[in-house]
């Protein structure tokens, strides 16, 4: 923040005179749902009933990259893409990337519960966390809260709970590029 000299000095084309003075910053900026944002802390249900959200994520401190995905019993593109998550997940195994399916709906549209979660889990013989999200709180994070985009992926950098991309679907090749580059250190 310029200081109000400084303002003066500008406005007056005195700009070689101008200091910049940074201010304290004060109050925490809030959350988001677009790229750079910080997600806010999102709690869902695991497959038994408890909760389980991005604050479980951040508190394990060997997590370092997240990859929070949708998915719904209606989508194709959701199913077929969980065998490519679970290799990736597999490959990635130690290094940090932790990845975390949210189920919203059911294959009839009805609301998706634990017991949802927990057959997708088994059904596509998942290692990582399936939950669900039967309110459906990821709305807010697709492009114009429209859910016939499902799936959507974000890349979540965990040190700062930041949204470092999102996808509409699964590009395997991008999703894994910006992996290493977060857990390289390049994307910051």
């Amino acid at each position: 923040m310029l200081s109000t000299s400084c303002l003066d000095s500008v406005e007056n084309n005195c700009v070689e005179d101008c200091e910049f003075v940074e201010s304290e910053r004060t109050g925490y900026p809030g959350f988001g749902t677009e790229v750079g944002s910080i997600i806010e802390p999102l709690e869902f249900l695991d497959t038994s009933g408890e909760p389980f959200g991005l604050q479980d994520v951040y508190a394990e401190a060997s997590n370092r990259v997240l990859l929070l995905t949708t998915s719904a019993g209606w989508c194709t593109a959701c199913i077929e893409e969980q065998s490519a998550l679970q290799a990736l997940y597999s490959d990635y195994d130690g290094q940090g990337v932790e990845i975390m399916v949210t189920v919203f709906e059911k294959g009839d549209y009805e609301p998706a519960g634990a017991n949802f979660a927990k057959q997708w889990q088994r059904r596509y013989e998942l290692t990582y966390p399936v939950v669900a999200d039967p309110e459906f709180i990821m709305r807010s994070y697709y492009p114009g809260g429209d859910a016939s985009v499902t799936p959507i992926l974000l890349v979540i950098d965990v040190a700062t709970m930041t949204i470092m991309e999102r996808f509409v679907g699964f590009d395997d090749i991008v999703v894994r590029a910006l992996v290493d580059g977060i857990l390289s250190g390049s994307s910051q």
